[in-house]
């Protein structure tokens, strides 16, 4: 049985959240809907991301409510931040609690407030609108990850000097930065798991064990984007995790395929592919969500990187026979065809400064490739397999290569300076605040 309610703060804007913002449910007829009133924030207030709302809500009845449940919704009804609940709402009539943006990579726009009243099988929900600035996206500092002993890695931030952020034992397969909740992910190979370190806190927030199989492999692996740490394992399939280290969806079975690298391609994943016992490459595009196998191409070259250039076409970067390729997947066409071969040199590592613009690093040099003149030039030489990274606010290139660090101007690939670095460099990323 459907019951209607009208709160005095229930703010509607369109027909869904008007729908949402009225209506209470219960599945017992002789229970009433729980009653409640949100005082503040008013409709209509002004946050930026990053700020504390301070909610106020009155009970006007001693209803001996299970619980209140706070989140942020989009106007779909679907929440974007987690939830904060308050477990024994009964002792005042007035409750109030402390919800906190804490996602800086918040788009600007309006958003709701939703309080969500329960009693046994009773709720009510009450919405406010809110009106969300986004903040400005800064970039904070160069992070690296070095190998500093025989099975020690560390991570190391370089503000004027350089300090060691983060250390564990055990191998290593890949890292990656989510700058949205400051996070580190670390992975080893089959010695250590995935961790996520908290960067503003210095604590670790959640590990996932290794599995020892006798291949001696688990983890190829892990790349952050779309707000979900993706850990490549080696039996076959890709795992999607939240920032609580909760698994959101596992990719289809591609085993004797193992997945060694992904990204995002219009609504599929783009995995790359590898068979280590013929040392065969393929491309597998799964659905998103729910990793459904869509398509599968092969063979393709032994892929480094791709990158999505629009919802139809992927450039795809690696190496045939140790030379360096490029290819591009174009989609609606269902082709991977080449655009590029540089045969004086190889594909170590890629990064975009924007979607006609990437920096390569090779065996020899790094390179400047312009997909809209499909051109590849010399960048920055004699800077052998370096670990790239591109800074597009500044427009400044960091590379790193035996025991120095460099930051070339872009796009005239000038040397800004150099640093030595105290650790042989395995991986390079760039911190921002969202």
């Amino acid at each position: 049985m459907i019951h209607i309610t009208i709160s005095r703060v229930t703010i509607a804007i369109g027909i869904f959240m008007i729908t949402a913002s009225l209506f209470s449910c219960t599945k017992d007829s002789n229970e009433s809907n729980p009653v409640l009133e949100i005082v503040s924030p008013v409709a209509g207030t002004i946050y930026t991301a990053g700020d504390t709302i301070r909610v106020s809500i009155h009970l006007p009845e001693q209803q001996q409510l299970d619980n209140l449940e706070i989140n942020l919704t989009d106007s779909n009804n679907q929440p974007v931040l987690a939830s904060s609940t308050v477990d024994d709402p009964n002792s005042n009539s007035d409750v109030q609690i402390d919800y906190i943006l804490d996602d800086l990579s918040l788009e600007g726009g309006t958003y709701y407030l939703k309080v969500k009243a329960i009693r046994g099988n009773s709720y009510t929900n009450a919405f406010v609108s809110l009106q969300i600035i986004a903040t400005e996206r800064e970039f904070k500092y160069p992070l690296l990850i070095g190998k500093a002993g025989s099975n020690q890695y560390r991570a190391l931030s370089y503000k004027g000097n350089w300090t060691e952020v983060y250390s564990r034992q055990g191998d290593y397969s890949g890292s990656a930065i989510n700058s949205a909740k400051q996070l580190l992910y670390m992975a080893g190979a089959s010695e250590a798991g995935i961790a996520s370190y908290n960067l503003a806190n210095g604590k670790t927030e959640w590990t996932i064990p290794p599995k020892l199989i006798p291949e001696g492999r688990w983890f190829e692996g892990v790349y952050f984007f779309d707000r979900q740490l993706h850990a490549c394992y080696y039996e076959g399939y890709i795992k999607a995790f939240d920032n609580l280290g909760q698994t959101e969806y596992t990719t289809a079975l591609s085993f004797p395929d193992s997945p060694i690298y992904c990204c995002r391609f219009g609504n599929y994943l783009a995995v790359a592919l590898h068979d280590f016992r013929t040392e065969t490459n393929s491309l597998a595009l799964y659905f998103i969500p729910g990793g459904t196998l869509y398509r599968l191409y092969s063979p393709v070259i032994a892929i480094s990187a791709m990158v999505e250039y629009d919802n139809r076409h992927l450039l795809i970067f690696g190496n045939i026979d140790g030379q360096a390729a490029i290819q591009l997947l174009d989609q609606n066409m269902g082709t991977v065809s080449y655009l590029k071969k540089l045969d004086s040199d190889s594909i170590c590592k890629v990064s975009i400064m924007d979607q006609n613009n990437m920096i390569i690093s090779g065996r020899q040099n790094i390179y400047w490739y312009r997909y809209n003149l499909n051109s590849m030039s010399v960048f920055a030489e004699n800077i052998p397999n370096a670990r790239i990274a591109c800074e597009t606010i500044g427009q400044v290139v960091y590379a790193t290569s035996d025991s120095k660090m460099y930051r070339f101007s872009y796009p005239l690939g000038s040397l800004i300076d150099e640093v030595s670095v105290p650790d042989p460099v395995v991986d390079l990323h760039l911190v921002y605040n969202k």
